[in-house]
Protein backbone atom coordinates (compact mmCIF):
# COMPACT_ATOMS: atom_id res chain seq x y z
CA UNK A 1 0.00 0.00 0.00
CA UNK A 2 1.04 3.63 -0.72
CA UNK A 3 -0.25 6.66 0.54
CA UNK A 4 0.33 9.95 -2.03
CA UNK A 5 -0.53 13.03 -0.77
CA UNK A 6 -0.78 16.04 -2.92
CA UNK A 7 -1.21 19.63 -1.55
CA UNK A 8 -1.92 22.57 -3.61
CA UNK A 9 -2.50 26.39 -2.76
CA UNK A 10 -4.16 29.43 -3.48
CA UNK A 11 -4.04 31.69 -6.93
CA UNK A 12 -2.50 34.95 -4.46
CA UNK A 13 0.56 32.94 -3.53
CA UNK A 14 3.87 33.40 -5.51
CA UNK A 15 4.50 30.03 -7.11
CA UNK A 16 7.98 29.77 -4.98
CA UNK A 17 6.49 30.41 -1.86
CA UNK A 18 3.06 28.22 -2.70
CA UNK A 19 5.16 24.96 -3.23
CA UNK A 20 6.29 25.57 1.11
CA UNK A 21 3.14 26.28 2.14
CA UNK A 22 1.88 23.32 0.37
CA UNK A 23 4.61 20.83 1.69
CA UNK A 24 3.87 22.12 5.30
CA UNK A 25 -0.03 20.86 4.25
CA UNK A 26 1.07 18.25 3.29
CA UNK A 27 3.40 17.28 6.28
CA UNK A 28 0.20 17.80 8.68
CA UNK A 29 -1.57 15.66 6.99
CA UNK A 30 1.48 12.68 6.95
CA UNK A 31 1.50 13.57 10.43
CA UNK A 32 -1.86 12.26 11.10
CA UNK A 33 -1.73 9.56 8.94
CA UNK A 34 1.76 8.11 11.07
CA UNK A 35 -0.47 8.88 14.23
CA UNK A 36 -3.12 6.60 13.32
CA UNK A 37 -0.42 4.41 12.42
CA UNK A 38 0.33 4.56 9.00
CA UNK A 39 4.34 3.34 8.57
CA UNK A 40 6.13 6.66 7.33
CA UNK A 41 7.59 4.54 4.29
CA UNK A 42 3.88 3.66 2.86
CA UNK A 43 3.44 7.87 2.15
CA UNK A 44 5.03 10.13 -0.55
CA UNK A 45 3.84 13.75 -0.76
CA UNK A 46 4.05 16.16 -3.20
CA UNK A 47 3.40 19.85 -3.47
CA UNK A 48 1.42 22.07 -6.16
CA UNK A 49 1.74 25.04 -4.88
CA UNK A 50 -0.77 26.78 -7.05
CA UNK A 51 -0.34 25.07 -10.51
CA UNK A 52 -3.34 23.08 -10.61
CA UNK A 53 -6.09 25.12 -9.56
CA UNK A 54 -9.97 23.74 -9.61
CA UNK A 55 -11.61 27.46 -10.51
CA UNK A 56 -10.18 30.41 -11.26
CA UNK A 57 -10.44 33.20 -8.55
CA UNK A 58 -8.05 35.53 -6.85
CA UNK A 59 -8.97 36.78 -3.57
CA UNK A 60 -12.37 35.56 -3.59
CA UNK A 61 -14.03 32.57 -1.31
CA UNK A 62 -14.73 30.74 -3.80
CA UNK A 63 -10.57 30.19 -4.19
CA UNK A 64 -10.82 27.98 -1.17
CA UNK A 65 -11.20 25.03 -3.17
CA UNK A 66 -7.75 25.79 -4.43
CA UNK A 67 -6.23 25.41 -1.05
CA UNK A 68 -6.56 21.57 -0.06
CA UNK A 69 -4.71 18.17 -0.20
CA UNK A 70 -5.63 15.39 -2.17
CA UNK A 71 -5.05 11.81 -1.01
CA UNK A 72 -4.78 8.86 -3.16
CA UNK A 73 -4.33 5.00 -1.80
CA UNK A 74 -2.90 2.37 -4.13
CA UNK A 75 -2.54 -1.12 -3.33
CA UNK A 76 -2.60 -3.85 -5.90
CA UNK A 77 -2.46 -1.65 -8.74
CA UNK A 78 -5.76 0.06 -7.48
CA UNK A 79 -5.80 3.43 -6.50
CA UNK A 80 -8.71 5.16 -4.96
CA UNK A 81 -10.18 8.08 -5.55
CA UNK A 82 -10.20 8.51 -9.39
CA UNK A 83 -7.40 11.06 -10.25
CA UNK A 84 -8.78 14.21 -11.96
CA UNK A 85 -7.80 15.00 -15.64
CA UNK A 86 -5.87 17.70 -16.71
CA UNK A 87 -8.98 19.47 -18.30
CA UNK A 88 -10.31 19.59 -14.86
CA UNK A 89 -8.12 22.41 -13.38
CA UNK A 90 -9.37 25.84 -14.02
CA UNK A 91 -7.35 27.81 -16.65
CA UNK A 92 -5.61 31.06 -17.10
CA UNK A 93 -6.44 33.48 -20.20
CA UNK A 94 -4.25 32.69 -23.08
CA UNK A 95 -0.83 34.25 -23.00
CA UNK A 96 -0.09 33.44 -19.53
CA UNK A 97 2.56 30.48 -18.62
CA UNK A 98 1.09 29.35 -15.36
CA UNK A 99 1.22 25.29 -15.12
CA UNK A 100 5.24 25.81 -14.69
CA UNK A 101 5.43 22.91 -12.26
CA UNK A 102 9.19 22.72 -11.38
CA UNK A 103 10.85 22.48 -7.55
CA UNK A 104 13.88 21.98 -6.91
CA UNK A 105 13.17 20.35 -3.61
CA UNK A 106 11.78 17.27 -5.58
CA UNK A 107 13.52 13.94 -6.50
CA UNK A 108 13.52 12.24 -9.95
CA UNK A 109 10.16 11.31 -9.65
CA UNK A 110 8.75 14.48 -8.25
CA UNK A 111 8.04 13.56 -4.88
CA UNK A 112 9.39 14.77 -1.17
CA UNK A 113 11.20 12.44 1.34
CA UNK A 114 8.91 11.26 4.14
CA UNK A 115 11.54 11.08 7.13
CA UNK A 116 11.92 13.31 10.04
CA UNK A 117 15.36 14.49 9.10
CA UNK A 118 13.90 16.55 5.80
CA UNK A 119 14.79 19.84 5.70
CA UNK A 120 12.30 22.35 7.14
CA UNK A 121 11.59 25.21 4.29
CA UNK A 122 11.90 28.75 6.07
CA UNK A 123 14.48 27.91 8.35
Amino acid sequence: MVVSIEAHCGLEVPRNMGYSFARQRARSVRNVLTGFGVANFRIRMKSYSNTRPLVWAFGHPKGNANRRVEIFVKCGGFEVPQRRSNDEYARPTSGIDWYLTSDDREDQDGWYPTSDEEEDVGK
